[in-house]
């Protein structure tokens, strides 16, 4: 499975780790040798804490990281809402 970017750097921090710097670059480089596209979930109103560690001010802390990443390095990206259902979500990326 590939991911757009070496998410693992994001939780890293919270575990007192540093990102390696080689990790980061080839996890980068194999972002750009594919052709890929890159969507970010908007979180929904709705936050069940339900099988999960981190609270909603948490994993809202850890969006805003990720969309750093994405930015710090140019990967495009678009931002979709599942505000009104994970169908209609669907049906926004597939037009």
């Amino acid at each position: 499975m590939r991911i757009p970017i070496d998410v693992g750097q994001v939780f890293r921090g919270e575990a007192g780790h540093q990102t390696s710097p080689g990790i980061e670059a080839a996890a980068l480089e194999a972002h750009f040798a594919y052709s890929s596209l890159n969507l970010f979930v908007d979180r929904s109103e709705r936050y069940s804490a339900y099988g999960r560690v981190h609270e909603r001010d948490q994993a809202e802390q850890i969006d805003e990281r990720i969309i750093g990443i994405l930015n710090r390095f140019s990967i495009p990206f678009t931002s979709v809402s599942i505000e009104h259902g994970e169908q209609q979500a669907v049906a926004m990326v597939l037009e």
